[in-house]
């Protein structure tokens, strides 16, 4: 009789017709003894609806199993694989470095996935400028303090009012950063802003007496490049490719004439350079 349900389960699992091939994985997601062979057969299949729920649901493949499997799939898969009930360390990270935002965003969002403060960081390091993908991740309620800051100026006004009831960040992160509540808000909203319109924004700050130090010096330690570049540039009286080209040499002492230019505050020069130093290109 077993074999004979195989048979069966062959003959379906091959027919053209993708609803039949969906309706017969769907009701093998869960089977315990489906035979090895079948279930790679709908993994592979190139059908969403077919191998999605699937891979979702299945206890036959172990992480080991997906791991070996995992540069075979394509991201609709990936995006099934980090739906599944509970996503480990190694798992996260390899479909974190294959998948898609869309994929990314559902490893992120997903509880049971396993994510530890190195993997965070690479989240942030590689869809930093993906609202989707920081907001689900701010949607967690596990997060390490570190990370709730970096993502504060990087999600959307909604996630981050709900990161500042939950977590408290707008008094944390601002004290940590040296600004005020607002300055933090001001620093929040450039971070979203497109670049062709930070100029404009900069120099409004400058006008209304916004352009403080503490919000130059939060900025370089966010390594927001563009907005520490014109900012500076405005507070110096020098054109941006002016200052680019002083902070491409590193000359200390050309820093520091530059820094005096601007009326930076003694006390925030020395910071101020060491995070300027770390923004990895100034070209």
């Amino acid at each position: 009789m077993r074999r004979q349900l195989e048979h069966v389960a062959w003959l379906l699992i091959r027919d053209t017709d993708a609803a039949v091939r969906a309706a017969l994985a769907f009701e093998l997601r869960q089977a315990p003894d489906v035979p090895r062979a079948l279930a790679m057969r709908i993994v592979k299949d190139l059908e969403e609806d077919v191998a999605a729920p699937f891979i979702a649901s299945t206890p036959l493949f172990d992480d080991g199993d997906w791991l070996r499997m995992i540069d075979d799939l394509e991201d609709d898969a990936l995006t099934a694989l980090a739906h599944r009930s509970a996503v480990s360390d190694a798992l996260a990270e390899a479909i974190l470095l294959r998948g898609s935002d869309r994929a990314v965003r559902s490893l992120v969002s997903n509880p049971g996935t396993k994510l530890s403060p190195d993997l965070c960081r690479q989240v942030v390091s590689r869809f930093g400028k993906c609202r989707p993908v920081m907001d689900g991740m701010a949607e967690r309620g596990d997060l390490p303090q570190p990370v709730v800051e970096m993502l504060l100026f990087r999600v959307s006004d909604r996630v981050r009012a709900r990161l500042v009831e939950q977590y408290a960040v707008d008094e944390t992160a601002a004290r940590k950063l040296g600004l005020t509540a607002h300055e933090a808000a001001l620093l929040a909203y450039l971070a979203g802003q497109e670049e062709a319109r930070l100029p404009a924004l900069v120099q409004r700050l400058a006008l209304t007496g916004k352009l403080t130090d503490s919000l130059i010096v939060a900025a370089a330690r966010q390594r927001y490049r563009v907005v520490c570049l014109l900012a500076l540039a405005h507070r110096a009286s020098e054109t941006a490719i002016t200052v680019r080209r002083r902070l491409q040499k590193a000359d200390t002492d050309a820093w520091d004439h530059m820094l005096a230019r601007a009326e930076i505050a003694v006390d925030k020069r020395g910071a101020l350079k060491g995070y300027l130093s770390a923004i990895p290109s100034w070209s």
